[in-house]
């Protein structure tokens, strides 16, 4: 049994060669204990191996015969595990041949890889590889270093596996906390993201809307009032406008006190302008950041142009109207008012910011990317299904940009227009909410990596497109009573999308159900999954410890409500189960 162990665990035999030795083992004690049964008997004359008591005593012959017979089965034992160590032994040697040649073969590649690189260079050939590419090789020598232990070797293929796979951030995020997020803002997140689920559709859960969430407290505030010109604004406060310029109004004037703040009320501020919260604030703080002179433009073009750009904003939206364009721009500018911040950005970027919040969300339609893609809208159509309302607002808003009247960088020579566009579409582009994790990661690993250099312009670039983003979900970040507003308002709006989806008889979007509808969940989702976490990363930039207050109290809020719904919905519950049926819902038969 032990040399048939050796044989098993020398790994060299085949199944025939296995078989064949056990039979030979079993031969060899037949043979000896038959030969033995010739010499020795017992009381019982059977069981000749059971170790009964011998009689007669054991002679002289028997001895020399049992002793031949052990002697025959330990040397043929003996001469077949010397086989197999032998080839056992051969096996060892072949397979550490085997890995020198392999190194041998590696050293090799490396050194031709190295003289064909040479080659390259004194050729002046173009190196068109990716840094990602330059990284998973670099990985890859390292895996194949001798000295590499096997289990960083089971490391860097696990990352390397990761790197070039084609999964994206949001991919990766999402699965991450699957298991830690309830099934509706699970789904939710998928829509926004507009990452496809393997699991069925989830069913919206049945339930009453508190009177805090109810339709009649999402209404409140949002009458739309018709736009009145500039000149009719300017005139009614008593102002006379002046030809090269525009004149603000003390109430106006008032408001902007504070234009730097986390606490600007956007609201107050646009009734002050009579429902043209943009334009003036857009004047004002080009005027502040004098990006007027710097960049030699004419004042009625800027005017022409903010004019066209505030109208192109559909005022029926409870949400996506000047006025979040005006609150989105507000925010850029309480970044920008950061001394880090504002030490890396050049006049450019500070222009292409300015821009990019304004038009952002551009001639809006009111609905999301999910709803255009599920009705085969033309513009998804146009924009083949990729960032269609981001393309839309950049489009649009550099067509009325370009008119003759309403160029604002017809001042600039062309290298910095086309750096101009370049910044502002790519600002534009960011607010994408399917991009949101990748944006992140990204921005991240900069951070991380400590490879952040302001003299690259893609790296600014990267900046201020990360600040697009924040400035553009701004709104958990703000005194609660602008905060709720806004909830309010992009409520709304979800609902009458959801109210559009019903009469198509088309999947109603997540929380875009008014019947039963979660708010408070929405929000906390939000903003877990979604706000506090760019915020966060802004940590290393500077210091917005102020919005980052309003937003844990505003969580803390929607959290607040969520318990008082759950509470009011189980005391419902109990009032309508009738006198005399147990809770338990058991009954008699």
């Amino acid at each position: 049994v032990v040399l048939m162990t050796i044989q098993m665990q020398s790994g060299v035999q085949s199944r025939q060669q296995v078989v064949l030795s056990t039979v030979v083992y079993v031969c060899c004690y037949a043979f000896t204990v038959v030969i033995m049964t010739q010499f020795y008997t017992d009381p019982t004359g059977t069981a000749h191996w059971q170790g009964n008591v011998l009689e007669p005593a054991i002679k002289l012959e028997q001895e020399v015969v049992a002793c031949t017979c052990l002697l025959l089965v330990g040397c043929v034992s003996f001469y077949m595990l010397l086989v197999y160590i032998k080839k056992y032994s051969q096996a060892v040697a072949d397979r550490e041949k085997s890995l020198l040649d392999v190194q041998e073969a590696n050293i090799e590649l490396r050194r031709e890889i190295v003289e064909m690189r040479e080659a390259d260079a004194a050729t002046n050939n173009v190196d068109v590889d990716s840094p990602l590419t330059k990284v998973i090789e670099s990985l890859r020598h390292i895996e194949a270093d001798e000295h590499t232990t096997q289990d960083v070797r089971n490391e860097l293929d696990t990352i390397i596996r990761i790197l070039a796979s084609n999964h994206t951030a949001t991919d990766f995020v999402l699965a991450d906390n699957d298991q830690s997020m309830d099934k509706q803002t699970n789904e939710w997140l998928h829509d926004m993201l507009q990452v496809k689920q393997t699991s069925e559709k989830a069913k919206p859960v049945a339930g009453r809307v508190s009177s805090s969430t109810s339709v009649g407290f999402l209404q409140g505030n949002l009458t739309n009032r018709r736009r009145k010109s500039v000149v009719d604004i300017m005139e009614e406060g008593g102002v006379v406008p002046l030809s090269s310029h525009v004149d603000f109004t003390a109430d106006m004037k008032a408001q902007l006190q504070n234009v730097n703040s986390i606490e600007f009320d956007i609201f107050a501020f646009a009734r002050a302008t009579g429902g043209r919260p943009l334009f003036f604030l857009s004047y004002y703080l080009f005027k502040q950041h004098n990006l007027i002179d710097m960049f030699d433009m004419s004042e009625s073009h800027l005017k022409n142009f903010l004019v066209q750009i505030e109208d192109g904003y559909r005022a029926d939206n409870p949400y996506h109207n000047s006025m979040h364009a005006a609150d989105v721009l507000q925010f850029m500018n309480y970044i920008l008012g950061k001394e880090p911040i504002l030490r890396c950005l050049n006049a450019v970027d500070i222009l292409a910011a300015v821009v990019g919040c304004i038009v952002h969300d551009f001639a809006h339609p009111g609905v999301n990317n999910t709803y255009l893609m599920n009705t085969s809208d033309p513009l998804a159509i146009l924009y083949n299904d990729k960032s269609i309302l981001e393309n839309h607002h950049a489009s649009a808003s550099f067509k009325i940009l370009l008119q003759p009247d309403c160029n604002i960088f017809s001042g600039v020579d062309r290298a910095q227009y086309k750096q101009l566009r370049e910044s502002t579409l790519s600002n534009v582009l960011a607010t994408d909410a399917a991009q949101h994790f990748d944006y992140l990661g990204k921005f991240k690993a900069k951070l991380a990596a400590g490879d952040f250099d302001m003299e690259d312009d893609a790296d600014r670039r990267m900046v201020t497109a990360f600040a697009t983003k924040c400035a553009d979900m701004n709104n958990p970040s703000r005194p609660s009573a602008l905060s709720r507003e806004w909830t309010a308002r992009i409520m709304n709006e979800f609902f009458m999308q959801g109210d559009q989806e019903r009469k198509l008889n088309i999947p109603i979007s997540m929380f875009m159900d008014r019947s039963n509808t979660d708010i408070p969940k929405c929000q906390i989702g939000f903003i877990d999954f979604i706000v506090k976490p760019i915020f966060d990363a802004w940590k290393p930039f500077f210091d917005i410890s102020d919005a980052v207050e309003y937003i844990v109290k505003n969580r803390a809020m929607w959290e607040q409500m969520s318990k008082d719904n759950e509470r009011e919905r189980r005391q419902e519950v109990e009032v309508t189960i009738p006198n005399g049926v147990p809770d338990d819902g058991a009954g008699a038969d």
